[in-house]
């Protein structure tokens, strides 16, 4: 990895089917069950409804009519993955907590590959070929942006975003920002937050979030996800500074 130490918080990875494609109820507690020893730590949560972007909104996808009661939420005992089932998806995240330092990021490859290989054990159990109604792939970053800067109006110095005008000396502390933009090439769309938030150990962070979902026909799963992924990385050096990045790697 170029940046190997880029404050990489979060990769996720996810499959949505097709309602003729979604699990059943027996079916969902059988693949669950399947990792229990895997993922020791189990919550049951509301089902996720995906969002789709219609022309200027995002707005609950009328295709996803699949999500089932709920969504199972499994972790592994270190907390460091995380599977997500409901009827009609499947997610996959690698999560470094706050308290971690930079640099232990398993690497793009190495989650795909456990995807992969978590695919493969559910496909024992419902047909995993067909009927694929969208891709996601997602990165989340954490920088603490007061190692580095004075306060958030300075931002620009290290990300490609400017902070509205400053009203007062001490200028801003917080930003909240949420894009969306179409993404003909990944046959779907792009979501882009930039927000301030508050760590663990009470240092202030700049919680960077680009969210890719689409679908092409003619690509399979890994090949989506493979130029996804390059996506994403031109999606990071286009909004961080190279100053900043030289520094992650």
């Amino acid at each position: 990895m170029e940046y190997s130490k880029a404050p990489v918080s979060a990769v996720i990875l996810g499959i949505t089917f097709g309602n003729n494609n979604k699990m059943p109820v027996d079916k969902l507690f059988q693949i669950s069950s399947m990792f229990s020893e895997e993922f020791p730590i189990v919550e049951i949560c509301p089902p996720v409804v995906l969002e789709e972007l219609n022309g200027f909104r995002l707005q609950p996808m009328v295709a996803d009519i699949g999500a089932g009661p709920f969504l199972v939420r499994r972790r592994t005992s270190d907390a460091k993955w995380l599977l997500q089932i409901q009827s009609n998806k499947i997610y996959l995240n690698w999560i470094r907590k706050d308290d971690e330092p930079v640099g232990v990021y398993a690497g793009f490859s190495s989650v795909k590959e456990y995807f992969a290989s978590i695919l493969k054990k559910i496909s024992e159990v419902v047909d995993m070929n067909t009927d694929h109604l969208l891709y996601e792939l997602s990165y989340q970053d954490r920088v603490e942006w007061q190692d580095i800067i004075s306060d958030i109006s300075e931002i620009n110095t290290i990300m490609n975003v400017k902070a509205p005008p400053k009203f007062s000396a001490e200028g801003y502390n917080n930003l909240f920002s949420r894009y969306t933009y179409p993404a003909s090439d990944i046959g779907g769309y792009g979501l882009l937050g930039i927000n301030t938030d508050t760590s663990v150990s009470q240092k202030q962070v700049i919680r960077f979030e680009s969210n890719l979902r689409g679908i092409i026909p003619q690509k399979t799963f890994d090949e989506w996800t493979a130029f996804a992924h390059q996506k994403q990385l031109a999606i990071f050096e286009s909004c961080f500074s190279e100053k900043l990045r030289n520094l992650w790697k």
